[in-house]
């Protein structure tokens, strides 16, 4: 008859070792939990390109200079919202348009005039296009985190009336749109 975990490997001298010193040293956790409280209170102490802001969770609050994926682009200049594509990709009313005509298209909403667009679609298209911008089609519920100084630029272009922004959130809920109008 087989015993339950009678196939189960058993561990060795190293990582048990390994295993106890882990267990009673939660400094790394404290750590983290430190430097998200500082994320969140001053951007001088995670920003090294100069334009960021502090944002509503800890998580937005990071630099383009600090992200694998924007680094060759941020190489020769001070910060990824300096980069010439970045205005026309992301600042554009007109590319944003196109962008919010295209999401139309594949979801059948209703369009105002260009004109009469509100900066919460404008702002949701702008994020959007800066993600196809650095990382092309990334999939259904697939997010990535905006650098803190693209999403300031964006918010500047395009403000909220009453300074409320919803934030970066980690998964995708189509049946909450933001384009709708």
């Amino acid at each position: 008859m087989a015993e339950p975990f009678q196939f189960e490997p058993e561990f060795d001298e190293n990582e048990i070792r390994s295993d106890e010193s882990n267990k009673g040293s939660n400094s790394s956790e404290e750590e983290t939990i430190r430097d998200q409280d500082t994320r969140l209170e001053d951007a001088s102490t995670w920003c090294s390109c100069g334009q960021c802001e502090v944002l509503e969770t800890a998580e937005m609050c990071i630099c383009c200079k600090n992200l694998r994926f924007i680094n060759h682009l941020t190489q020769d200049i001070e910060c990824v919202t300096y980069h010439e594509d970045f205005e026309p990709v992301c600042l554009n009313r007109g590319s944003l348009w196109t962008a919010l005509v295209s999401l139309h298209d594949r979801e059948s909403a209703s369009l105002p005039k260009p004109d009469k667009v509100p900066n919460e679609s404008l702002r949701y298209a702008a994020y959007r296009q800066f993600t196809w911008w650095k990382h092309g089609y990334l999939g259904k519920n697939i997010r990535r985190v905006i650098p803190a100084c693209a999403v300031s630029k964006i918010r500047s272009k395009y403000p909220d009336p009453n300074g409320q922004y919803r934030g970066f959130v980690n998964n995708d809920n189509e049946s909450d749109v933001v384009w709708e109008f």
